[in-house]
């Protein structure tokens, strides 16, 4: 399932709900970072065993193409969900995941992070049709999700911005989630410090 902006957020506080598999991808580097980060948190908890976690190299599923179905499937004695987490997939991914996909289960999660990925990738095509998958795109922030995330900083630190502070930040900050994010904690701390 190709996931909207309007169902992102439903989805980011419980991924497991519905689906076994997210494809995370865009051109925005630092917003599939953060979003693949809320994925885990969501599904794991915020202070989930180390062991939950299973991080896998595209180069290494190439050569052994049984691993992704093995760690599935595997199942861990210390935690009761798993998350397999493969980065810098392709469309070269695409046929060791649909053959993984009949072991999904609801103790774990396959989350898949990925680069710009084309309309006609086969790897985001294969989670946009998939039952039990879904594909979240990461495009570059636009004015809107900018000041939504300056104002959730700013909330959470309780700071009062005066006039003016926001549209300044807005014209200051680029695109980038992740740059975003590390300006906007610097600003905080210096905010809160003083």
């Amino acid at each position: 399932m190709k996931l909207t902006y309007k169902t992102t957020e439903a989805f980011l506080h419980a991924p497991g709900k519905e689906f076994r598999a997210c494809l995370v991808y865009g051109p925005d580097s630092g917003l599939v970072r953060e979003r693949c980060k809320q994925i885990r948190e969501a599904f794991l908890g915020k202070n989930a065993d180390g062991f939950a976690l299973a991080e896998l190299e595209m180069p290494r599923l190439l050569d052994d193409p049984a691993l992704l179905a093995d760690e599935i499937r595997t199942v861990h004695m210390l935690a009761d969900k798993r998350v397999v987490f493969v980065r810098g997939a392709t469309d070269k991914l695409t046929k060791i995941i649909e053959d993984a996909a009949e072991f999904f289960h609801a103790g774990v999660f396959l989350l898949v992070a990925g680069d710009d990925l084309s309309s006609r990738s086969s790897l985001r095509a294969w989670f946009e049709k998939a039952g039990n998958a879904a594909s979240l795109a990461c495009y570059h922030d636009e004015v809107r999700d900018i000041q939504q995330v300056i104002q959730k900083h700013f909330a959470a630190e309780l700071i009062i911005a005066d006039d003016g502070v926001i549209p300044y930040l807005l014209d200051q900050l680029g695109n980038d989630r992740y740059v975003t994010q590390q300006e906007l904690a610097k600003i905080c701390l210096y905010a809160c410090e003083t």
